[in-house]
């Protein structure tokens, strides 16, 4: 009897707290797009909407599952924009918006985005790496090299910049020299890799197999898929694992691993562009994969192109204007 009145007022509480029951749903949402449960994430979320959907926090948790776990960039967009009518001065909502249109290739809007982030952010930040990426390749390489020599944040991010230019350039040797720096335990006879180093590992086993050290890199591959099937969190390390095999030229399990990515029910053009993919580009089976994936990102565009044209998303709506500073 205990038990049951303390379930019993726990309801209660919980109904208080949220009487439409929506925070519970997006926090099964969330749980269930972890666990690989895409399609009954996509509905927990869409129900947490429906439930109350003037909370813009909803609407922006829609749009970022749209975004991460199925590539939907037209839906989150969307989203993102009806969560920002009901609360203009949200930053965050600002921000969820640079990423898609920038996947859409629309960099004006992109960038309109993160301006607007940067005006209602307490914290601004002048760059976005996929922005600088897109607009300012080379800068953007000095800048991993310069934040890299001074010792500050993003290791891994520019570390993986470095290392794409460098096998682009037939340098493989540099890139392979900074991994064996920053992460030595990589480089043991038994490689320790964790649920925090995997993409890591994955980066410095594909500085090695450039080198021309297959075996080692295939040792380290081994180890960092292993970590990945044994994580509880599926959709988004499976997109690593398809890397992994695509570095080390394991065509079959690379085309097998991109065919579980589709299983989880999202799209993955993103992941495809990658340069880790480059030796799968002549792979009949990965060139039906891409365009078909290609397709549906056109097809996103123009989706997102009509609805702008006839005002069907919902509006921008402005800034106030910032007041002048009295002398």
């Amino acid at each position: 009897m205990g038990d049951a009145a303390a379930a019993a007022a726990l309801l209660q509480r919980s109904l208080e707290i949220d009487p439409n029951g929506s925070f519970a749903k997006v926090g099964a949402a969330i749980q269930a797009a972890q666990a690989g449960r895409i399609n009954e994430a996509r509905k927990l979320y869409k129900d947490a909407v429906a439930a109350d959907p003037a909370n813009p926090a909803n609407l922006r948790a829609l749009a970022l599952f749209y975004e991460e776990y199925g590539s939907q960039h037209d839906e989150a967009i969307i989203a993102s924009r009806k969560a920002l009518a009901l609360d203009p001065l949200n930053s965050q909502i600002a921000n969820s918006l640079i990423t898609p249109y920038a996947h859409l290739g629309d960099v004006d809007q992109a960038v309109y985005w993160l301006d607007r982030y940067n005006q209602t952010s307490l914290a601004p930040d002048k760059t976005h790496p996929l922005i600088q990426n897109i607009k300012n390749p080379e800068g953007q390489l000095q800048r991993a090299l310069d934040r890299l020599e001074n010792n500050q944040q993003r290791q891994g991010l520019d570390l993986w910049l470095l290392l794409k230019h460098d096998i682009a350039t037939g340098q493989p040797e540099k890139s392979l020299a900074r991994y064996q720096v920053t992460y030595p335990q990589f480089f043991v006879e038994d490689p320790v890799v964790t649920g925090q180093n995997f993409a890591n590992a994955k980066d410095a086993a594909w500085a090695l197999f450039a080198c021309g050290f297959r075996e080692q890199g295939l040792k380290l591959i081994d180890r960092a898929i292993r970590v990945i099937e044994s994580m509880e969190v599926k959709r988004k390390p499976l997109s690593f694992r398809a890397q992994m095999y695509a570095v080390a030229e394991l065509e079959p399990e690379a085309i097998a691993a991109i065919n579980d990515l589709f299983n989880g029910g999202g799209s993955v053009i993103s992941v495809l562009r990658r340069d880790e993919f480059n030796s799968l580009k002549d792979n009949p089976e990965f060139q039906a994969i891409a365009a078909r994936e290609e397709a549906k990102l056109q097809a996103q565009r123009d989706r997102i192109e009509a609805m702008e044209a006839a005002g069907e998303l919902a509006p921008i709506p402005p800034l106030p204007e910032k007041q002048e500073a009295k002398p």
